[in-house]
């Protein structure tokens, strides 16, 4: 196996080589913040994640959902930043990355398991409900029966009516 992708990180931007692009990882869900052996395991579950490029022509922001990038032609190759409600999202930045992805820039995105999604502010979402991509790569409230294609993960936590506000889910991005 590839030493990088051995020891390749959940919060690693920049770094991943080219040559990785769509390569599917998984990780445990680990707080990265912990210094030391004993990180903290957050839930005891796996994250999946893929190897893709920041093409969206600016920077992305933990938290937010992005979509596939039209100027790639490899699935799950590049990706670019959610602006729309009616959109199948690609995946979900991950929350240990600090600061932004800078455009070109190589990052694991979470495709399954633990998360956490930005909210978009507009209502209130509870604990245990499904959540699809709102505007500028949010999460809003996912009414069953519509758009049912768009549904994009579930929320361990409630989500108050609080933009911006990085909330626990379960991320299910289709592969």
């Amino acid at each position: 196996m590839n030493d990088f992708l051995t020891a390749s990180e959940l919060n690693e931007v920049g770094t991943i080589p080219d040559s990785l692009l769509g390569t599917i990882k998984e990780f445990e869900a680990t707080d990265l913040s912990a210094v030391g052996p004993n990180r903290g395991r957050l839930h005891g579950r796996k994250i999946v994640a893929m190897a893709v490029k920041n093409e969206s022509g600016g920077t992305l922001s933990a938290g937010q959902i992005v979509l596939h990038s039209t100027s790639t032609e490899g699935v799950g190759e590049g990706v670019g930043a959610a602006t729309s409600a009616a959109a199948v999202a690609e995946g979900v930045v991950p929350w240990c990355i600090t600061g932004t992805i800078a455009d070109d820039a190589n990052f694991w995105l979470i495709k399954k398991g633990y998360c956490k999604f930005l909210s978009d502010g507009g209502n209130d979402v509870a604990a245990g409900a499904l959540v699809q991509p709102a505007a500028s790569g949010r999460v809003s409230a996912h009414t069953a029966g519509t758009n049912d294609i768009y549904c994009c993960g579930k929320m361990i936590e409630a989500i108050g009516a609080v933009a911006d506000a990085k909330v626990a889910g379960i991320a299910d991005f289709k592969f």
